[in-house]
């Protein structure tokens, strides 16, 4: 289930004004010059960057026609849009990219991840994330890391919280069989992970990708793709190596990624199958500790 999002908000709102100026052919240029506003704030609109006032709104739902009954919606999503966000306090911490990403996710219906490398971040135990920060490839500082923890673990509340997001995830073997941070670290990440999967059975899925799988190559990086409650809303990406992340709004290289993802999917040994292959890891992982 989707929960309130300010960044899922602005975009929604951001949608729908640019599918309206889209109907009726107008022009942003002109339509800035009957609102009264300069070009560069309405890109801001745009791009989710800035949130007008309800007056401007109202010119502008006026200026495009829009009709009285969508037009309690358009102010709604506004009033949401001009909320903080609970990710608010971290943004000296994250990047825009990021910030974005965790706002997208926040107000997401479903996720659907790939991942060849690491646990995903939505399934990580504190002590994996601690490791994970403290690493080379981690952050700087002790403070940094607790920072880093935290804001993991709030992410993680829309897997356990009361309206919980349905997640699914693709893993590589590998991922079961790396331990970059010890073997009693990586053991009690597999039983985490069997342990969500027993406890939110309708919500967590996790199929792991065998290493004689032909699929396993098939995706590389960490790929998300976020799907929302609202039909108004198209499917989005994220994209991430080791290098850098992005949302991905493309929608060809979106359909692109969900196409690859689906054809995989489909290959995968079951859910069930997939608890007992994490089993049998746990199993052989803790036998040599």
């Amino acid at each position: 289930m989707a929960l309130s999002s300010p960044t899922v908000a602005r975009w929604e709102l951001a949608i729908r004004l640019r599918q309206r100026l889209d109907l009726l052919g107008i022009k942003a240029p002109a339509l800035c010059k009957e609102v009264g506003i300069t070009p560069a704030y309405w890109s801001h609109v745009m791009t989710g960057r800035s949130v007008p006032t309800e007056e401007k709104l109202n010119q502008v739902l006026g200026v495009l026609e829009f009709p009285a009954e969508e037009r309690p919606e358009v102010l709604e999503l506004r009033a949401a849009a001009k909320e903080s966000g609970r990710w608010a306090r971290f943004s000296a911490l994250f990047g825009d990219e990021l910030m974005r990403l965790y706002g997208l996710e926040h107000g997401s219906h479903s996720i659907r991840e790939y991942e060849g490398v690491l646990v995903p971040a939505m399934l990580q135990t504190p002590d994996y994330i601690r490791a994970l920060m403290n690493s080379p490839y981690g952050v700087r500082s002790a403070v940094e890391a607790d920072q880093y923890v935290e804001a993991r673990l709030m992410r993680q509340e829309r897997l356990t919280g009361p309206e919980p997001l349905r997640f699914t995830a693709m893993l590589t073997e590998s991922v079961l069989l790396h331990r970059p941070w010890g073997g009693k670290i990586q053991v009690d990440q597999l039983r985490h992970i069997q342990a969500l999967m027993e406890k939110y059975p309708e919500t967590v899925d996790v199929r792991v990708i065998p290493f004689d799988a032909p699929e396993y190559a098939a995706l590389s990086g960490t790929v998300y793709l976020i799907d929302f409650a609202s039909s108004r809303l198209p499917t989005v990406a994220w994209y991430e190596n080791a290098l850098f992340g992005q949302v991905v709004e493309d929608a060809v290289q979106v359909r692109n990624l969900n196409y690859v993802y689906e054809q995989v999917f489909a290959a995968m040994p079951s859910r069930g199958e997939s608890f007992a292959r994490i089993d049998k890891t746990a199993r052989e992982l803790a036998s040599r500790l």
